[in-house]
């Protein structure tokens, strides 16, 4: 500025001079902060890869407006590095967004005066997906049990499986990859849900156990996957009646043999299992000559074997048909039938019995009439070689005139 002097004489004299006055710098200004500061990263970026730049200054000159950044939050220098002198902020380990998917940290800009004078900004970095979780699933093998007269669509169970990615990277897919045992065509899987269902009729008795590999894809590029092992048991019900060997049987005994022995072996089996295909046997008591039956004959529970209680006379009965039912321990039970023929064996156990048992005749002492002087007659209840009666006459009498005819029944004068 230039100052002009005046005195008061006349005329009146004048002085002037130019005065520079220099202002000198304090450090008075906080450093100012552009934008805003919030950034996306994958989680597989590299470490030292730019995040974003501090974009700061300040109003002071020289030395007070030179800048320094630094974060003061605790734990964030291990993940993140910012450059001192420039601002610029670089990833300084390995991220991962399922341990950690958001840091807030603050970064303060100083000047370099003294005192220095700062400002702050709140830095928020989110860490975006990458797919690289593989879907997990609860267990490697599943076992489910399902009854085989289960209806179509029936849900037998739920594969449980879990992806650490979010998004379309932890979307999953289910599909049945490999049948290793059973038809492929009675089970199937909900491929959004891993719901296992069927869709085909069971039948335990033709498959009891299927075995198959399910595979569990996510949605990421490239995808990721992870198998498991699905076992299904198939669990038996009483469909099945039991079935005898043969629908009927035939035999015969003599009618000597012992009480209570064994004559006959029936048996019936039952394509169940378990307590559905154990049998038990009975006599059918449902008439009159299956009650007669059951006086002389039995049949073991547990074995089916025919046995004789009674012994039989077979000048009384000479057959017999018995009827066994094999009834299984099913709920509700099931049961068939079987036919059994007895026939009775004849043994040498009647006497020949003569009619009359006394006999009077005559016989000529000049020996002209005919030499037949009489017809015995007998009968023997037993049938075929045991009904064949011989006759002779007693020791003590061989020294009479007489003699009888070995197989006939005329008695000779001799």
């Amino acid at each position: 500025m230039i100052i002009t002097a005046k005195d008061n004489g006349t005329p009146r004299l004048t002085g002037t001079l130019t005065l520079v006055i220099e202002v000198t710098d304090v450090n008075d200004n906080n450093p100012i902060i552009r934008g805003q500061y919030a950034a996306s990263v994958l989680e597989n970026v590299p470490i030292h890869f730019v995040i974003f730049k501090v974009d700061a200054y300040d109003a002071d000159e020289d030395a007070f407006g030179k800048l320094k950044y630094e974060i003061v939050s605790p734990g964030i220098n291990s993940m993140f590095r910012l450059e001192e002198n420039t601002g610029i902020l670089q990833v300084a380990s390995s991220l991962d967004r399922e341990s950690t998917n958001k840091y807030e940290f603050i970064i303060k800009v100083s000047d370099n005066g003294i005192p220095s004078l700062s400002t702050t900004l709140t830095a928020t970095i989110n860490v975006l997906d990458v797919n690289d979780f593989a879907p997990k699933a609860n267990a490697l093998f599943y076992h489910f049990f399902v009854s085989e007269d289960v209806l179509l669509n029936t849900e037998i169970g739920n594969v449980v499986v879990n992806d650490y990615d979010i998004g379309i990277n932890s979307e999953l897919m289910f599909d049945i990859a490999t049948y290793w045992r059973g038809p492929k065509t009675h089970f199937d899987v909900n491929q959004k849900t891993g719901e296992l269902f069927t869709k085909g009729t069971l039948d335990r008795e033709l498959d009891d156990i299927y075995s198959f590999l399910l595979r569990v894809k996510d949605g990421g590029t490239p995808s990721l996957s992870s198998d498991i092992t699905i076992n299904i048991n198939i669990q038996d019900v009483n469909d099945n009646f039991p079935v005898f060997t043969r629908p009927e049987f035939s035999t015969a005994i003599f009618e000597n043999l012992t009480s209570g022995s064994n004559f006959l072996f029936t048996r019936a089996t039952d394509d169940d299992v378990g307590e559905n295909a154990k049998i038990r046997y009975q006599l059918e008591l449902s008439s009159d000559d299956n009650l007669r039956a059951n006086y002389y004959f039995g049949v073991d529970e547990n074995t089916g074997n025919v046995f004789l209680r009674q012994k039989v006379d077979r000048e009384v009965y000479q057959s017999f048909v018995l009827t066994i039912t094999a009834r299984d321990n099913g709920v509700p039970s099931l049961s068939n039938q079987a036919k059994v023929h007895i026939k009775v064996e004849d043994v040498n156990d009647n006497v020949p019995v003569f009619s009359p048992v006394f006999y009077n005749t005559e016989a000529s002492a000049v020996n002209v009439c005919d030499a037949v002087i009489t017809t015995v007659r007998s009968s023997d209840k037993d049938i075929g070689r045991n009904a064949a009666v011989n006759y002779k006459l007693q020791e003590y009498d061989t020294q009479t005139p007489f003699s009888v005819s070995q197989l006939g029944n005329n008695t000779f004068l001799s």
